[in-house]
């Protein structure tokens, strides 16, 4: 599945705001996409996250190493999961860049530690 199959079938709204957060991620970030499991997943050498459409029109962005970074991060919600922390994105609302900016680059620093 290519990224364009992935995107084709969503609600534009939705469809939007992942091509936003995935220009931000690949852009800005310098993050790589692979497409994995039918999803887009971003990486920087590692597994950093993954963006996630849900039924409820919203979108939920997973860290891999959510539970590593749930004490910096309180807002990520596990969802009794064993490692996946992941946000509630509503394309309705304001998107929290500047939060998922700062916990991806948390993340690839942790990583290089």
């Amino acid at each position: 599945m290519t990224y364009a199959d992935f995107i084709e079938p969503l609600d534009v709204i939705l469809a939007e705001t992942i091509n936003y957060l995935d220009k931000v991620f690949t852009e800005e970030l310098s993050l790589t996409r692979r497409m994995r499991y039918r999803i887009p997943f971003y990486d920087d050498n590692t597994w950093i996250c993954y963006l996630n459409p849900q039924k409820q029109e919203t979108i939920e962005l997973c860290f891999l190493k959510g539970h590593q970074i749930k004490q910096a991060f309180p807002i990520l919600d596990l969802r009794g999961r064993k490692s996946v922390g992941g946000l509630i994105i509503d394309p309705y609302s304001d998107i929290p860049i500047d939060l998922i900016s700062e916990i991806i680059d948390f993340t690839t620093n942790q990583q290089n530690l």
